[in-house]
């Protein structure tokens, strides 16, 4: 006298199918998957089981009495997952300021929603799976993570996810254009930077590394007794972490 009902469970519920049946004694009960394949153990009018992905389908059940056998409409079950991180990017190498960076997370469930946050709160518009910034300032240094929502369960968090930003070194001085100096004299080149991480210089006489002279990997070039041969452009390579190198004007000395 009561048909068995369809509906959606998350993923965990317990579902009950149940049928009310009324006539002869003897009746028994037999749930069926919708190809006809027996349940086994589902053997009374009302059927539960844990709902899982795998229960998802059709269903019905067989009445059988004494005098008859009838089935009962055939209905559908459907399970919504919850959701779970399978995978997320785990570390970032440290940028220079002005660089990219692109983090992702991978997840199961039913009708997802991402939310990206950082130290400063709510990331907006980063509702995607992946998360990128074509130009990453130092206020964005800090630790990142994801958010991932769906329609049961409890949202969950990805791993946290740190992203170091290191400023780029910026010339303040750089050598004097042209110095005109005499056979075996002595003259200094300066070059000073605001900002960088870790910086080292590199001092280079047209275009190609000066060697055997200490003070050419240091910010001050000294060059004693100059000999004709070290006539040129002088510049000064600035190294520091994560940024590209940048090369001050030519100094030339003649």
């Amino acid at each position: 006298t009561t048909q068995p009902v369809g509906a959606t469970y998350c993923e965990g519920e317990t579902i009950t199918l149940s049928v009310v049946a009324t006539g002869p004694t003897g009746i028994t009960y037999q749930w069926k998957l919708a190809n006809g394949t027996n349940i086994p153990g589902a053997t009374n009018a009302t059927y539960s089981v844990p709902a899982t992905a795998a229960i998802a389908g059709s269903y019905y059940c067989t009445i059988t009495s004494d005098c008859q056998t009838v089935n009962t409409d055939t209905i559908d079950i459907m399970i919504n997952q919850l959701p779970v991180i399978t995978a997320q990017t785990t570390t970032i190498n440290p940028i220079c300021e002005g660089a990219s960076i692109t983090m992702n997370v991978t997840a199961t469930g039913t009708d997802l929603i991402y939310q990206w946050y950082n130290d400063n709160g709510l990331i907006t518009g980063a509702t995607t799976a992946s998360y990128s910034d074509d130009n990453v300032t130092l206020t964005e240094a800090g630790t990142y993570y994801c958010i991932v929502t769906g329609v049961c369960g409890t949202p969950v968090q990805s791993g946290d996810i740190a992203v170091v930003v290191n400023q780029k070194p910026v010339f303040v001085q750089q050598p004097l254009t042209n110095q005109v100096l005499c056979s075996e004299e002595n003259f200094t080149l300066n070059v000073e930077v605001t900002g960088g991480t870790n910086v080292t210089y590199q001092w280079r006489l047209n275009g190609v590394a000066i060697t055997g002279n200490a003070t050419a990997q240091s910010s001050t070039l000294v060059v004693n007794n100059a000999q004709a041969n070290q006539s040129g452009n002088y510049t000064c390579a600035v190294m520091s972490t994560s940024c590209e190198t940048i090369v001050s004007n030519a100094g030339t000395v003649v």
